[in-house]
């Protein structure tokens, strides 16, 4: 039976079509879809200034009425004038009763898409919607960083409960291919200076290391860590908020990275950038970090 890999390319005025239609030429190009059904979302008039603004008129799409693990190998569209945001959620319900066999892959959608739900981005609908730990986790060819918090104002990071992030980080890291340890980064600078700067790193991080130091090393401190590229050591690093990570991460892999939920019933993967929207069919989009979040989809697909 054929693997269901469905994306949404997000919101309809950013490069998320652009970088899908590019990817899947890339796939179809290659032979890459054997054994693989590929379905996204569009309406008709986008779709089709794309496929001439992109000269992808020879793209071999087939029209599909509804998601469905039962489709033929190869590129499929569904034609929908619905909203992104819906096409998201249509995917996610589809993925939780299919999920060993399909997978959601993500493209860019702006934070206020979500407001009617309550949530702040896609991984933290999906946290409440499932009421599971879920985390948001980068992966690229020189590291790969798992986020304690993800879309959280600074001044709250310190009110979390470390304790039991940490707890729910390793056990959902538990279940992802690791060769080395886990690293943990402090929270304060210099990962509080033995507790000159800041209680956490001290009272929480290092005795929480302590009690897992056969799979885990910190609180490391976040500029030396990365500045002397420590993370060549170790398969995961853990960061405590999202800018400790991703500025680091955006620097050193561009657009070639790729972020998973991990937590999740289901594989959910994204690409690891914003909806670009200043350019929208201009044919200037970088489709490498949709082609990873693809791969990504299908490597965590096989793992399961």
């Amino acid at each position: 039976m054929n693997q269901t890999l469905i994306v949404t390319p997000g919101e309809k005025d950013s490069i998320g079509l652009e970088v899908t239609l590019k990817a899947l030429s890339k796939i179809s190009e290659l032979n890459l879809h054997q054994n693989k059904s590929f379905i996204f979302f569009s309406d008709k008039n986008t779709l089709d200034s794309h496929l001439k603004k992109l000269n992808f008129s020879n793209l071999d799409i087939k029209d599909c009425s509804a998601l469905s693990t039962d489709l033929s190998s190869g590129l499929h569209w569904i034609n929908s004038s619905a909203s992104s945001f819906s096409w998201f959620k249509e995917s996610v319900d589809f993925c939780a009763s299919n999920n060993a066999q399909a997978a959601l892959i993500t493209g860019p959608l702006r934070k206020s898409s979500f407001q009617e739900s309550g949530a702040v981005g896609h991984t933290d609908y999906l946290r409440h919607k499932f009421s599971e730990p879920c985390f948001m986790t980068f992966f690229g060819d020189t590291y790969n960083s798992l986020l304690l918090s993800d879309h959280l104002s600074i001044d709250k990071v310190s009110g979390l409960d470390f304790n039991k992030l940490l707890d729910q980080a390793l056990k959902v890291l538990s279940k992802v291919k690791k060769e080395k340890k886990i690293a943990l980064i402090g929270l304060n600078p210099h990962a509080g200076e033995n507790g000159l700067i800041g209680s956490i790193d001290e009272k929480v991080h290092k005795k929480f290391v302590a009690k897992h130091k056969d799979i885990l090393d910190g609180p490391l401190p976040a500029d030396s860590f990365f500045s002397i590229k420590s993370y060549k050591k170790y398969s995961f690093l853990i960061a405590n908020y999202h800018d400790q990570a991703l500025i680091p991460f955006k620097l050193i892999h561009g657009f070639d990275g790729a972020q998973a939920s991990l937590g999740l019933p289901f594989v959910r993967t994204s690409v690891d950038h914003g909806t670009g929207s200043d350019l929208y069919l201009r044919n200037v989009a970088d489709p490498k970090s949709m082609l990873r979040a693809i791969d990504l989809a299908v490597e965590l697909l096989n793992s399961n």
